[in-house]
């Protein structure tokens, strides 16, 4: 939070600080409810990324754009594409937070975040596409998405048998970087 003066007053760069980290927060917060929502109500007959039709009526709770965001991550990220609004709401907890630290940049700590959030996606999706199959018969790509089918394919031709400790390594690496939890 923004430090008081001596006379305990908060001086006008600390309110209006404190007044755009809040507001950013409440702006990140909207945009992940949007997206859970969109996600939600996935029809796969809406129109969007990879439908193709002449469909007019959209049945998706956020709209076309919401319907076009639903079906794209979906379609790269399977059952993943849900960590999307986690990561924007944890974005939203960073920013409002503040550095508990002066002398550590809050940029900083939010990019380690977001690499950890992508190799926790990265890693993750591959181990869907590899042993959650029977799950995603209703998603295009399966539950690990585009991107699960594209790493667990280059992971296992690569690795072999022991791609699945490497991704394992790779998926504890991510989610210590992406929730800072040890």
């Amino acid at each position: 939070m923004a430090q008081a003066t001596r006379s305990g007053q908060l001086t006008f760069s600390d309110y209006v600080e404190r007044a755009l980290r809040e507001g950013t927060m409440w702006v990140l917060m909207c945009v992940a409810l949007y997206l859970v929502l969109s996600l939600v109500s996935y029809v796969p007959e809406d129109p969007g990324w990879s439908y193709v039709g002449s469909a007019s009526q959209v049945s998706n709770a956020g709209g076309r754009t919401g319907a076009w965001f639903a079906d794209a991550s979906l379609y790269l990220f399977g059952f993943f594409a849900y960590l999307l609004p986690l990561m924007v709401a944890f974005s939203a907890w960073v920013v409002f937070r503040g550095p508990a630290d002066e002398s550590r940049p809050r940029a900083w700590i939010l990019a380690l975040r977001w690499v950890g959030f992508v190799m926790t996606l990265a890693a993750g999706c591959g181990f869907a596409a590899m042993h959650l199959p029977a799950l995603g018969t209703n998603l295009t790509n399966g539950p690990g998405g585009g991107l699960g089918q594209f790493v667990s394919g280059l992971m296992l031709e690569r690795f072999g048998p022991g791609a699945e400790v490497l991704l394992a390594g790779v998926l504890l690496v991510g989610v210590t970087l992406f929730s800072g939890f040890s």
